[in-house]
């Protein structure tokens, strides 16, 4: 014979779950999205900028192609280093970027390599 717990009658719907019961339940696990690799710049316009650690070799082969001329030497040091789509660049595809794309990029290689 069944034993119904007081209050209790046969076939009686089952208790409700209380708001303590529900804040206790085990949540969900969330998994975290993949991240971008860090040197990796998604471009406002979908493209992908790939900045890559550079060498004293890097540097020396900009101070020469830049002549002297302090304002090209970054634009030609980050050109060696930057590649947008995995097509290599030069610093005139800097120079036509959006500000916002620029600085992304500077920040990112300034990061990276200094």
């Amino acid at each position: 014979m069944e034993t119904n717990t007081p209050g209790e009658t046969p076939n009686s719907p089952a208790p409700e779950i209380t708001a303590v019961q529900k804040e206790t339940a085990p949540a969900a696990e969330v998994v975290p999205a993949p991240l971008a690799p860090v040197n990796e710049i998604i471009l406002s316009d979908g493209r992908k900028a790939l900045i890559l650690s550079g060498k004293g070799k890097h540097a020396q082969e900009a101070m020469d192609q830049s002549e002297g001329k302090s304002k090209l030497y970054m634009a030609t040091l980050m050109a060696q280093l930057v590649t947008i789509d995995n097509k290599d660049i030069v610093p005139e595809d800097l120079a036509e970027l959006s500000m916002q794309d620029y600085n992304k990029i500077f920040a990112r290689f300034a990061a990276i390599n200094f």
